[in-house]
């Protein structure tokens, strides 16, 4: 699903494990977790899980921001675990073409469609079990 620029996919998974696949997806694809924050840690409440992963290849990262600066500011990707409140886990993260949209950057739409396919490639790998060869 695609709003505003942001993908997402539903995850057959809990909040923890679906966070700990996608890293496992990120690195195998050879990309970098620059950070995890977790909005609920420290709240002093209950709140439902919404985690927020940076990740990204810092050659691809310095490319992008040596074509427009402002890039920066949605550098490193962002992909987003979060539990709606029917329960069901979900994975989100910016489309790289919105983003380089966004920043007027169209030199480079190779490069953002590469980088689109490997989100939505970690987000799906880390949402839904692996197919069984038969």
């Amino acid at each position: 699903m695609s709003t505003n620029g942001m993908n997402s996919v539903v995850s057959q998974y809990n909040v923890a494990t679906t966070v700990n696949r996608l890293v496992s997806a990120a690195n195998a694809k050879g990309l970098t977790v620059f950070g995890q924050r977790e909005f609920a840690a420290g709240a002093g409440e209950t709140k439902r899980p919404t985690i927020l992963l940076l990740v990204g290849n810092p050659n691809v990262i310095s490319q992008l921001v040596n074509a427009s600066q402002v890039l920066a500011i949605d550098l490193p990707m962002k992909m987003l675990v979060w539990q709606d409140t029917d329960g069901k886990v979900h994975i989100g993260f910016n489309d790289p073409n919105w983003v380089m949209q966004r920043h007027g950057v169209t030199e480079l739409a190779e490069l953002t469609t590469r980088m689109r396919g490997s989100l939505e490639a970690i987000a799906n790998e880390a949402a839904t079990a692996a197919a069984t060869a038969h």
